[in-house]
Parts: C-alpha cells; sequence; structure tokens
C-alpha cells in the first residue's frame, strides 16, 4: 500500500460534528471572541512558562458563556451521549470543569475519556479536505483486507485439527443466494449483531429445504432483515462468497444444532476471515449504514475557530464510541468480538477496520489510534498459555456487565470462550467454571451496586446472578494458589440424585485438612451423606455437596471512611452491602459483603460462614497473631468464607468475606463445627 491515506480515506461523524453546520446562530454569537478565562490559555503562543491545568468553573457557568467558542466546544463534547463520560454530566453543576494542557498541541478535558483530546485542526492531515461519502469504498475496504492478509502474521488463522463437532457449520452463498454447507477452513465472513425486538427470519426444519436450494434467499429476501440483507450485499460488495449468520445458519429449532453449534462460537468467530460488527442501531432491522448509497450522512469534524485562523478539534476514539452503543450491552457479541481476528465495524456513519496489529479508519487523521484492551486478550484466547483462570476471571469481569434476552442463556453466551479454556487446561466445566479451579472461581465478590439471584443457575456460579461479578487477582498463579491454599473435597449431586466427585485430588485435600483444624474439631469425614435432601430434586441444576468448618459471627454496619480503614489490609474493597464481622467478644474479626443489597441485614444479626480457602496475603502482619503463629503459618493470613442461609435442608450463598485465621477460637456459641453443606 502506498500510503497511510491509502488505508484510511474518510472520516466521518463518529468522532466528527461540524458545529458551523449544526447552529449557525451560535457560531454567530462565538465571533464575540474568547471569554476572560479561556483568553488565558494561550491559543496562539508558544506555551512556554504557561499554566497546564485551567478551572472553567462550574456547568453553568460555562453555559452563561456560550458565546465563547471554547466554551462552546467544551459544552458540546459535554453532552454528546455517544461516550461514556468519567461521570454525569450534573455532577459538574457542583464541580469544576478543568481542561489540561498535555503539550503545546493538545488538550484534555476533565470529564471526558482519557483518550478523548482537542488538538489543532492544521495539525492533522486532511480532514478539511475530505469527508465521509454517504456509501463506503470498497476498495478501499479491499486493500485493508489484503494488506493485513498479506503482512500481518497474528492475524493467520488456527490450522486445527479442531476437536469439536463441525457438523452444525455451514454458510450464505451470497452468490448462489442459498445456505450451503463449507469447510469452517473456508473463506467466509461472520455477522455480528443485536437481534433486538424486530421479528428474525430463522433456518428452521420446515424451511430448510427451500433455504439450501438454490435463490431460496432470493425467494425469501423481503423476510429476511435489514442488516442481514445488508451483511450479504457487502460480502458480495468486498469479493467474498460466504457469510455466517446465526438465524440463518443454524437450524433453530433443533437442539441438537443449535446446541452444538453455540458450544463452538469460539472457531465460528476465530476461524472468520473477518467479522462485520454491526456497532449501530437498536436490532436486526437496523441496516448497515452506507452499503447502499445513501444510507449514511456525508459529515464533518466537530470543529471551533477559538481564534482568527486558529480552530481545534474534537476527536474522540472508536474504543469510546463503541462502548457506548447498545451492540456492547448484549451478552452473545461479547466472545464474537474478542475472539475475531479481523474485524470491520460499522459505527453511526463511518467504518473502522482493527486487526491483532493494526486499526485503520475512513480518514487518516495522523493521529495515534487508541490501542484496544481486548486485543491482547482475544490474541491470548487465539493461543492460550500462561494462567488461563485469571484469563477467565478477566474477561467474566466484563461479560457479567453485559445483558441478555433470554436468562437460559448466560452460560451458553460464554460457551465458546469457556470451552477454549478448558481444552487448552484438559478439564471438564461446571457452570462455565473449570472444575481444577472451582475453589477460586467460588470466590466473586459484588460491585458497589450488588447483585440479584438468577435462580435457574446455583448462587455458588457466576452465572447464578444479575450484575457484575469481580474476581480476586491476589491469589497470584491460580492453579499453586489451590495446590497451597484449599482443602475441600467437592461432589456435585445431579437433580436425578446422581452423586460423583467433582476433580479427584482427596488425598492431598484430607492432609491439610487435618493440619489446619484437627486440633479444633473432628475433621475425619469427608464423604457426602448417600441420602439426597428433597429439595435438591427440585433444583434443575447440580448442587455442590462438601465437609467444611462451620463458624457464627455478628454483623455489624460499616459506613465508607470506617470501612476503607479497615479493610485495605484484608485486600477487599467496601461496598454499600458490607459488614464488619465481630465474635463472641464484639472484637472486629473479619468483613463481609452481601450479595444481594435488598436482603441488607441489621446490625447484630447472627450469621452463618462456612470457610472456603486460604487467602494469598502473607506480607503484612495481621492483628492479634503472635510470632508463634507466624512460624507455622499454613498459608495466607485469612480464610475466605461465604455466609450461607439454609431452606429445607439447602443452602444458598448470601455473601463473601474474609476473617482472621486466629477467628476461629473466638466464634459465636457453640464455636465451630466440622460440618456437611449442601450449596445450591
Amino acid at each position: 500500500m502506498s500510503s497511510s491515506k491509502s488505508l484510511s480515506a474518510r472520516f466521518s461523524k463518529l468522532f466528527h460534528r461540524n458545529l458551523k453546520h449544526r447552529d449557525d446562530e451560535a457560531v454567530g454569537e462565538a465571533s464575540g471572541g474568547l471569554c476572560d478565562i479561556c483568553s488565558t490559555i494561550g491559543f496562539d503562543s508558544d506555551w512556554s512558562g504557561r499554566e497546564v491545568a485551567f478551572s472553567l468553573g462550574f456547568l453553568d457557568d460555562i453555559k452563561r458563556r456560550s458565546s465563547c467558542p471554547f466554551c462552546k466546544l467544551v459544552l458540546h463534547s459535554l453532552q454528546d451521549e455517544r461516550i461514556i463520560h468519567m461521570r454525569p454530566i450534573d455532577h459538574y453543576k457542583t464541580h469544576e470543569v478543568r481542561v489540561f494542557r498535555q503539550n503545546p498541541r493538545r488538550f484534555a478535558i476533565q470529564p471526558l475519556p482519557s483518550y478523548s483530546k482537542l488538538v489543532f485542526e492544521s495539525d492533522v492531515k486532511g480532514f478539511a479536505k475530505v469527508s465521509s461519502s454517504n456509501q463506503i469504498d470498497f476498495e478501499m475496504v479491499k486493500n485493508w483486507l489484503r494488506t493485513c492478509e498479506g503482512e500481518h502474521k497474528k492475524c493467520v488463522p488456527n490450522e486445527g485439527p479442531f476437536n469439536v463437532d463441525l457438523s452444525f457449520f455451514r454458510c450464505i452463498d451470497v452468490e448462489d443466494m442459498c445456505i450451503t454447507p463449507v469447510p469452517i477452513t473456508s473463506q467466509y465472513v461472520a455477522l455480528s449483531y443485536k437481534w433486538g425486538e424486530c421479528k428474525p427470519f430463522l433456518l428452521l426444519k420446515p424451511n430448510k429445504d427451500d433455504l439450501f436450494a438454490k435463490d431460496g434467499l432470493r425467494r425469501n429476501w423481503d423476510l429476511v432483515p435489514k442488516t442481514i440483507r445488508d451483511a450479504i450485499d457487502f460480502v458480495r460488495s468486498v469479493d467474498c462468497r460466504y457469510v455466517w449468520v446465526d438465524q440463518l445458519c443454524l437450524i433453530q429449532d433443533d437442539d441438537d444444532d443449535r446446541g452444538t453449534g453455540i458450544s463452538a462460537m469460539d472457531l465460528v468467530y476465530e476461524q472468520a476471515y473477518f467479522t462485520i460488527i454491526a456497532g449501530s442501531g437498536t436490532d436486526a432491522d437496523s441496516g448497515l449504514p452506507g452499503v447502499k448509497e445513501g444510507t449514511r450522512s456525508s459529515s464533518q469534524q466537530v470543529t471551533s475557530e477559538v481564534l482568527p485562523g486558529v480552530s481545534l478539534v474534537l476527536r474522540h476514539t472508536m474504543q469510546d464510541i463503541v462502548s457506548q452503543s447498545e451492540y456492547h450491552q448484549r451478552g452473545w457479541t461479547f466472545q464474537e468480538y474478542y475472539l475475531s481476528r479481523r474485524k470491520i465495524i460499522f459505527i453511526d456513519d463511518t467504518i473502522y477496520f482493527k486487526c491483532r496489529e493494526k486499526c485503520w479508519q475512513e480518514l487518516e487523521d495522523g493521529l495515534l489510534v487508541r490501542s484496544d484492551p481486548t486485543e491482547e486478550q482475544g490474541q491470548a484466547l487465539h493461543k492460550p498459555s500462561g494462567d488461563i483462570y485469571h484469563l477467565l476471571g478477566q474477561l467474566l469481569n466484563k461479560y457479567t456487565t453485559r445483558e441478555l434476552k433470554m436468562p437460559t442463556d448466560y452460560v451458553f453466551a460464554m460457551a465458546g470462550v469457556c470451552r477454549r479454556l478448558a481444552d487448552y487446561a484438559d478439564c471438564s466445566l461446571l457452570f462455565g467454571i473449570p472444575v481444577p479451579a472451582l475453589d477460586w472461581f467460588l470466590l466473586f465478590y459484588p460491585n458497589k451496586n450488588g447483585l440479584r439471584r438468577r435462580e435457574i443457575f446455583p448462587s455458588w456460579a457466576w452465572s447464578g446472578w444479575y450484575g457484575q461479578v469481580y474476581y480476586n487477582y491476589g491469589s497470584g498463579n491460580v492453579t499453586k494458589w489451590v495446590a497451597s491454599s484449599t482443602w475441600i473435597t467437592w461432589y456435585k449431586r445431579e437433580p436425578s440424585g446422581e452423586l460423583a466427585m467433582v476433580w479427584d485430588k482427596a488425598e492431598r485435600q484430607t492432609s491439610r485438612v487435618n493440619e489446619l483444624f484437627a486440633h479444633l474439631c473432628d475433621v475425619s469425614r469427608v464423604e457426602p451423606s448417600r441420602e439426597r435432601v428433597s429439595e435438591q430434586t427440585k433444583r434443575q441444576y447440580a448442587t455442590l455437596q462438601f465437609w467444611t468448618i462451620s463458624a457464627n459471627f455478628t454483623l455489624r454496619g460499616i459506613d465508607q471512611e470506617e470501612g476503607e480503614k479497615l479493610m485495605w489490609s484484608y485486600g477487599l474493597y467496601w461496598t454499600p452491602t458490607t459488614y464488619e464481622l465481630l465474635d463472641r467478644n464484639g472484637a472486629n474479626c473479619g468483613f463481609v459483603m452481601l450479595d444481594d443489597p435488598t436482603s441488607t441485614s441489621e446490625d447484630h444479626k447472627r450469621a452463618e460462614f462456612i470457610l472456603l480457602s486460604l487467602s494469598a496475603q502473607k506480607s503484612q502482619t495481621a492483628a492479634g497473631l503472635s510470632p508463634a503463629d507466624h512460624a507455622t503459618d499454613l498459608g495466607g493470613r485469612f480464610f475466605w468464607v461465604l455466609m450461607i442461609e439454609w431452606e429445607k435442608g439447602v443452602a444458598e450463598r448470601k455473601g463473601i468475606g474474609n476473617i482472621h485465621r486466629t477467628a476461629l477460637t473466638s466464634t459465636l456459641d457453640p464455636g465451630i463445627s466440622w460440618k456437611e453443606i449442601v450449596l445450591a
């Protein structure tokens, strides 16, 4: 490719909307010049000796100075709903808006994402000359693809063999306009989009013969949602033949076909030549702007002439915008986005190309493109290595912010990622959890908004809750932590009554149980009772059955200031559902974060806790731990504990926390016990 301009020829309103075109009257007001505050910034100077931080005052102050061109530009940026702001705009009614001069030619506005910048228009290559057209330049897209295919070693697909059933795999043939089986190693395109509320057109057993026949799609063209129609036209326009779309390539009323396909979604999107990301719109009928002539607007950048002949340009990044889009809130699109080797992203009235090495846009403006943090994790999924359990924890921290229309799909929409990592670890999965690291994956905790039960999955699994879960990274390497800090022998009981060990590591765990607890109580039993509790048969999922230490403590509410002072040594963070744990002497012995904020407990309530594992923290001196205790320390300074409540012989998780190891000698009466737990 001869130059970066040949890679990226146009820019659109994703980042740039011309204030002059939108508000001629306001621009006329702005000709009055800079206000007294903004005139001190020095847009026409060499910046030497000037301040680097400027306060523009509160939001209402800026509104009153709207005739100032710079204040007007800042106000416009604060009101731009396409991006995620650091805080809601109303926050700045009582907090100052600040501008930082990062270098002589670049500014940052405090409420905006850190990668959003104000730059001098004269420093940006090409934008005054070129604006986006009302149709995509398909030759430009083909150049992007040829360059990536020819030069980028990180973007090559896996060659196989693939240890998964691929009998489900078929694509839309955009030439013969039908659905046809093809090898997954073929050159095909995948579509990632939001179904939304529009009526889908599905591949079903009754219509599959018609759709498999030549021109079957053409005969049903008016029934196909607009985004899928545009994707077919786009694929044809960039000289590709096959496109994979879930609605039409999985037999939606065949559980075997659909289930097999869902479990291999990692391969479908990773093997695709590229993936079309339909980032605009709310459903499958929103279309792909620019595929057909006249289906998108031609627009220019947001600029403001702050002095005669001196203009500033507001520049966001693609990642700032796509993170705010409805596409980015959908659960199914999570693994599709992360696993794709190449992506062509449709956002508003522009397109972007992203692969594992480069990011190109319709107009190359000469400024660095923000690196995408998803690429590193996408590459790690492409060829897993190292601590894959931490990787899955990081991905779940993000995935659990997503929404799914059907609660039953919560595990399915991550099935490809989970299976990929489980294959690498050579292990099985239990509700999206790799079983060798079950102890670690039980230790999720809620964010400040709390969690809410998803009753169709167990409370001990991340899938059993609505809301964002967090995993603790303080354990270091998870495999080493499990080997040194756990003791529970896990069993699972299916609704049918079948009882089986989750992971066979009983001999090693028995040794650690004796070292930790044998001096406190009888810990000789580790095998579960063979008879099942009647309540277990009513659950539609497996319950965990195991033996561990049970103890009771008192809960005491704690405010944020006090909590943050006391909790730092535990490696925990205060949330509105945080409670201090008190022993029988009324002394602090730990903390718990309740999961559901609607079921918060009152002060001085007695609650049951079960011990799960040792924490990883060893460096700081624990209050009340004698030198002799340190000398015999078998692991971390704290125990991870689960707060539970029982109903009809079955317990459910209610919160997660830590207690000091010394707390076992001062629990509430009747003291600790070695107890069989049935956890649903």
